[in-house]
């Protein structure tokens, strides 16, 4: 299957497919160093300490709202503090990111709002703080990582939402010029975006916020970065399409971890790698070290040190990650960034930036070793600076070593190649196979004819000035779900030049797994209902025996799903599993499952192993029972269920099914889901799992509200982005882990009753 990705070479920027349009204008600055901010802890600068902070170049604070400090006493709102922080940042044109952030022990007895006098009282707060503060250009920002242990006792997505549309409606309707974003959430978290999208929130924000901190090298951002935009495109309102800014991202320096210099050059790296993916808006984490304990990862984030310099100008002491910021700043000030042009190791990294008719280059690696590279450039020489401002060796070959730490790469008179490169369209940085046809299009710059041509195609002539159209064609089938496509232009007599895209495979058709006891049941969707004809092939069986291998299906016209169960089969071992292919009846490849594999829990029916509870306030009363009853007429492969029947008065309870004592399920290995069947009662209620890890603290997982009736199955992730709390309480999972509970919780602060029947639960990896 071949599609075509034609794609423009003009002498001007836009955007296509899926990229950003119609976003508030302090959000696509001209001026890359415009977008680029720092994190603070404090409200009362000292002196000279903003003059300090605007000489690295930083253009934006990102500081707390704290509810409980401004609101005092019910309805009373103290603005003192923040008066100041703001008199104090107008003189060095510093903006600020402004975060609703924290509990007050006045609402909901000091936990985040979750209640409608909390949210109600949290929305009039933080309507009092944007009618004082309107018009300054503040971001207002909904929350503080609110996936993890700062939503208060733990994070709870659908108390989050409610109060992010509280807070977004008073907004929109009272102050509409005034930009507010969210969630801020701890990592990509993909699971707790899009439920944040799917509730209507991406109609509120005007950019989604993130905290993209990992342990990897910065380089590795990306691909989480195009599934945000891919969740943007899915669920934004027509005519919106709010652009990704990173929130805070930082790294520390403690003893035993990053050394200094390292910490210097990974920063550069974050600020490079954000703006080659297009995020307008960057807070680094942190001003200062919040304390003087070396061995403290927490204490160790600042671009300068903890303690204060009287009568030192200046007044704090600088590490190697302020020069860098400043290096950066003073370098890129008023250049845009024009593209990233690929070298041949997807590794190495040649990023391109014009002012003007300036053009500038930075090049690095994200590879653990060296790495010599050809500059796609015309001959002439390099001015070289490092990463600090230090003026190195001129370039003056076109092969260059790069290292882990950036350096600025300045030409010295014209370079034609340069100058074709920077007059390219930078093109998407992600595309769709079912994109429609483009052409490739090249306007010449320069003052002589040139020849080029794109991806092996014919020679094209150009006179100077004058525009050309070749077409480019990008083939494969659509067995993976991303690919990298690389677009290679030669012009003859003066170089080569290449930028590189993702083509996100969109299949005709999806395909799930469900094991359930003695059987799988396998759900074929073809979203857009389109007829097929085809066969599913299971492939790289392990732990298992299957007499079949290979199973037509096919799909009606107007048809949207198709669900079978796989015939006989024999599970020899604990752990078992399959990859699966689906395929046209030619045998070509449309979706391939990776190996999955499954460990049954035997025993989970057994009621004498679990205790129903109900928890939360003690106040509202509750009846609840646990019974077990037979499923094998309704539910193929599985012969029993727990049922939960329950009734429970308004207010705040929910039911936990808890292991007694010596039947606690151990988690082997590390599992990504945990799956059950759910038999839904269609009250709304949120189902949820807990496990815990070796150090006992408790992780959640969360399901959607159970609006169906009838047996679904539901699968819980089991990467600790929901919340937790207890033993370690540092978010990282300590292995192995256990079983603790599964949590139902009403769907409704009113008195609700229903029944939910369980079954069939497998871990999955």
């Amino acid at each position: 299957m071949s599609f075509s990705f034609p794609l423009r070479v003009l002498g001007f920027l836009s955007f296509a497919l899926f990229a950003l349009d119609a976003e508030p204008a302090f959000l696509v600055p001209r001026d890359v160093t415009e977008g680029f901010g720092c994190n603070i802890h404090f409200l009362d600068p000292a002196p000279g300490e903003m003059k300090m902070f605007a000489a690295a170049g930083f253009r934006w604070v990102r500081g707390d709202l704290h509810w409980d400090q401004m609101e005092p006493a019910k309805g009373k709102y103290d603005f003192s503090r923040h008066d100041k922080l703001f008199k104090e940042l107008d003189p060095h044109h510093i903006r600020a990111l402004m975060t609703f952030n924290g509990t007050n022990p006045l609402y909901d007895q000091g936990q985040s709002p979750c209640t409608k006098e909390g949210r109600q009282a949290f929305a009039r707060w933080a309507h009092a703080i944007v009618e004082r503060y309107k018009g300054r250009g503040i971001v207002w920002e909904m929350y503080n990582e609110p996936n993890i242990t700062y939503w208060k006792p733990q994070s709870n997505i659908r108390d989050y939402i409610a109060l992010a549309l509280e807070v977004g409606k008073m907004i929109q309707a009272d102050f509409p010029d005034e930009i507010y974003v969210g969630p801020a959430c701890c990592g990509v978290d993909l699971p707790f975006l899009e439920a944040c999208f799917r509730a209507d929130l991406l109609r509120y924000w005007s950019a989604v916020v993130v905290h993209p901190y990992r342990t990897e090298p910065s380089e590795t951002v990306a691909p989480d970065y195009r599934e945000l935009r891919r969740l943007i495109s899915k669920y934004a309102p027509p005519g919106r399409k709010p652009p990704i800014v990173s929130g805070e991202w930082g790294f520390a320096s403690p003893r035993g971890g990053f050394t200094e210099e390292q910490q210097a050059k990974m920063f550069l790296r974050m600020w490079l790698v954000n703006l080659a993916q297009e995020i307008p808006l960057m807070i680094s984490y942190n001003w200062r070290d919040d304390g003087i304990v070396p061995d403290d990862l927490e204490q160790n984030y600042g671009f300068v040190r903890y303690n204060y310099l009287y009568d030192h100008d200046p007044v704090y002491d600088p590490k190697p990650a302020y020069f860098t910021a400043r290096t950066f700043t003073e370098r890129l000030k008023g250049f845009e960034f024009n593209k990233r042009l690929m070298l041949e190791k997807p590794d190495d990294y040649l990023l391109l930036f014009k002012r003007g008719e300036e053009l500038l280059l930075v090049a690095w690696t994200a590879s653990p070793r060296t790495s010599e590279v050809e500059i796609p450039a015309s001959s002439g020489v390099f001015q070289v600076f490092s990463h600090l401002g230090k003026k190195l060796e001129d370039l003056k070959s076109g092969k260059l070593v790069l290292t882990d730490a950036p350096v600025y790469l300045v030409p010295q008179g014209e370079n034609e190649l340069l100058r074709l490169a920077a007059h390219w369209e930078r093109i998407p940085l992600q595309m769709s196979n079912s994109a429609p046809q483009w052409n490739v299009a090249l306007k010449n710059p320069l003052s002589h004819p040139i020849l080029f041509s794109v991806n092996g195609s014919a020679d094209t002539r150009l006179a100077p000035g004058e525009t050309g159209e070749v077409s480019t064609t990008w083939s494969g089938d659509w067995s993976a779900p991303e690919i990298p496509f690389r677009v290679d232009m030669k012009v003859k007599d003066v170089g080569r030049l290449a930028q590189e895209t993702s083509v996100f495979i969109e299949t005709p058709l999806d395909a799930k797994i469900s094991p359930a006891g003695d059987s799988f049941q396998i759900s074929v969707e073809s979203p857009s209902g389109n007829g097929f004809e085809g066969k599913a092939v299971m492939k790289e069986v392990e732990g298992m025996e299957s007499e079949t291998r290979e199973m037509p299906f096919s799909l009606q016209e107007g048809a949207t799903a198709s669900q079978w169960s796989w015939p006989s089969y024999h599970i020899k071992e604990a752990n078992y599993g399959f990859s699966l292919e689906l395929q046209t009846q030619e045998g070509r490849s449309v979706l391939k499952l990776p190996m999955q594999r499954f460990c049954a829990w035997t025993n989970f029916c057994d009621s004498a192993a679990h205790q129903l509870l109900a928890e939360g306030n003690a106040k509202v009363s509750s009846e609840q029972t646990l019974t077990v009853e037979d499923t094998a007429h309704v539910l193929q492969g599985s012969s029993k269920a727990l049922r939960m029947v329950y009734r429970i008065d308004s207010g705040w309870k929910y039911l936990r099914l808890a292991s007694r004592a010596g039947h606690i399920q151990k988690m082997p290995g590390t599992p990504k889901w945990l799956g059950v069947w759910i038999d839904g009662d269609g009250e709304n209620g949120v189902p949820r799992v807990r496990f815990a890890d070796s150090t006992g603290q408790i992780f959640q997982a969360e399901g959607d509200p159970v609006s169906w009736k009838g047996w679904r199955y539901v699968r819980f992730p089991l990467d600790g982005h929901g919340g937790c709390w207890g033993g370690a309480e540092d978010g990282k999972i300590h292995y192995p882990i256990q079983w603790d509970s599964f949590v139902f919780e009403k769907g409704t602060a009113q008195k609700a009753e229903g029944n939910i029947g369980l079954s069939s639960v497998t871990l999955i990896y």
